[in-house]
């Protein structure tokens, strides 16, 4: 059965690898301040003190994301057609990821069946590495004039303390499955990397 990649491999990854230190831009990632998809017609402008992350390090989160959903689910999962969108961060844990993967309906079937599916597949596998977790109840939003599905997981350390925040959004879009991750523990960021996402412009 195929489920919906969205952003669960980057979810998992980003807790798994636990990296030291800030994710470095490439080269003059700094002076790049939109950023355009021609796929779904999105345009978004990335926060002042962000900077664009390098695809390698995207690859090698998403990776080891995968691996974690793969022990979870018992079989292997392609990702080969997902692909990277804008993704920028502040930090380590304040981060802003989205992405793409094809979505046909006649074959793949509902795609909200399967949104909700992989929700209650993220929360296994968190729940299966043994961390806390908490998710809210999933409402529909409006962003640019696009419907999206809408929910938040809260991250728990071993003091019971929320730890990480993780915002998805989801929707179909123009064939695609499209998702966005907006990975928090400051409010501050979470309010710079929310609005650069309300701002943004669908054409």
């Amino acid at each position: 059965m195929k489920y919906l990649i969205l952003t669960a491999g980057l979810c998992f990854g980003l807790i798994a690898c636990n990296t030291a230190g800030n994710p470095k831009a490439p080269a003059g990632a700094q002076e790049v301040t939109k950023y355009h998809s021609k796929e779904i017609g999105w345009t978004i402008t990335v926060p002042e003190g962000y900077t664009l992350s390098k695809t390698e390090e995207l690859d090698r989160i998403q990776e080891k994301g995968k691996e974690l959903m793969e022990n979870s689910l018992g079989e292997e999962i392609d990702m080969s057609g997902v692909k990277h969108l804008a993704n920028f961060t502040k930090n380590q844990f304040n981060q802003f990821q989205s992405n793409i993967e094809p979505f046909d309906t006649a074959a793949d079937g509902n795609w909200y069946a399967h949104d909700q599916l992989l929700k209650g597949f993220i929360y296994e596998t968190f729940t299966q590495q043994g961390i806390h977790v908490d998710s809210s109840v999933t409402e529909a939003v409006t962003i640019s004039g696009k419907q999206f599905q809408h929910y938040t997981f809260s991250i728990y350390g071993p003091d019971q303390q929320v730890i990480l925040r993780q915002d998805i959004f989801g929707a179909l879009l123009n064939g695609y499955s499209f998702g966005v991750n907006i990975n928090y523990n400051d409010s501050t960021a979470y309010k710079e990397m929310l609005q650069a996402w309300q701002s943004s412009v669908f054409q």
